[in-house]
């Protein structure tokens, strides 16, 4: 049996695996973040009825990993492996992945219905393939052949391109000494977002959680809600395009995190493409790369486990 953790700034689930011919899911749970008063001590309560022993476990985390730990901005943690293991000492083969890894290894166990399509291309079926997952945070990974190149890329500069975009760059300027695009491309940075435009337009007084602007996005009750969601593609579709070009991801592009399949009516009547194409004279090579959005809310739960079921690690 194998266990299958995603721990996320917002909620974590936890997953069991039967190994039969391939991996079939046998039970799941799912908590917020933080509620958690322990990733080892909630791990041995979600075990505690179990008959079978664990032979192995992937753990996938929303942060940075270095060496023998991880910290994790959200919940303000950090993990020592070491530790994790000595307390799960039961379960002989404990993994630790960044959830962008794990997410992008799992989008070829998907069916073709978990991923909707968002651009047409010709998809190369050797080309490398690329991840950019807005949630609580910004996730980007790529997969090529068998070895999964992850970073943070989402703490790389902003770049604005339009007068409103420098706006915005300023604005944020003003509140801290590095704008990156994780502070737009996320549920924090549609604050942001709103939070400029309602400046800009004279309705400062005005106040709304992540969830409350999509919903007045989507309902059309709110103008200044529908305009941050034009601009959050805006960014996210030249944010995509960057990501395609250093990676060369002629395999296509994959758009994951909790944000998108709540909102697919915005991102299809959005600039997303007219931007992911607006590289100059490499526009060419951006109408080649499909770009799929992924629908399956246990899509890093089901890499970490076929990672954890792979005989090495395939990492760069």
């Amino acid at each position: 049996m194998i266990l299958s953790v995603d721990l996320g700034g917002t909620k974590c689930i936890f997953a069991l695996y039967q190994e039969t011919q391939g991996l079939t899911a046998v039970k799941s749970e799912q908590h917020p973040t933080k509620e958690l008063s322990s990733l080892s001590i909630e791990i041995k309560k979600f075990l505690a009825h179990l008959n079978e022993p664990i032979t192995k476990a992937g753990i996938a985390l929303a942060g940075a990993i270095k060496d023998d730990s991880c910290y994790l901005p959200n919940p303000n943690l950090t993990l020592h492996f070491q530790a994790v293991r000595a307390e799960l000492s039961f379960i002989p083969d404990i993994r630790f992945y960044n959830d962008a890894e794990a997410m992008i290894f799992g989008i070829r166990q998907l069916p073709k219905q978990s991923l909707l399509p968002v651009k047409q291309g010709t998809k190369s079926s050797t080309g490398c393939i690329s991840l950019l997952a807005p949630g609580t945070g910004l996730g980007e990974s790529s997969l090529r052949n068998h070895t999964i190149l992850s970073g943070e890329g989402g703490h790389c500069d902003f770049a604005p391109q339009t007068q409103l975009q420098w706006e915005l760059a300023m604005f944020l300027q003003a509140r801290q000494d590095h704008v990156c695009c994780e502070q737009l491309l996320s549920g924090p940075g549609i604050v942001n977002i709103f939070d400029f435009l309602k400046t800009k337009y004279g309705k400062p007084n005005l106040s709304y959680t992540p969830q409350q602007i999509s919903e007045k996005a989507l309902s059309h009750t709110c103008h200044l809600c529908e305009s941050t969601y034009q601009l959050f593609f805006e960014l996210l579709g030249a944010e995509a395009g960057n990501l395609a070009l250093r990676s060369n991801a002629l395999g296509g592009i994959y758009l994951g995190g909790g944000i998108l399949p709540k909102i697919v009516p915005l991102l299809q009547g959005s600039s997303f493409i007219d931007s992911f194409l607006k590289k100059g004279n490499y526009r060419f090579f951006m109408e080649q790369i499909p770009v799929y959005l992924i629908l399956d809310p246990m899509s890093v739960v089901i890499g970490a486990a076929h990672l954890a079921n792979e005989p090495t690690e395939m990492f760069c």
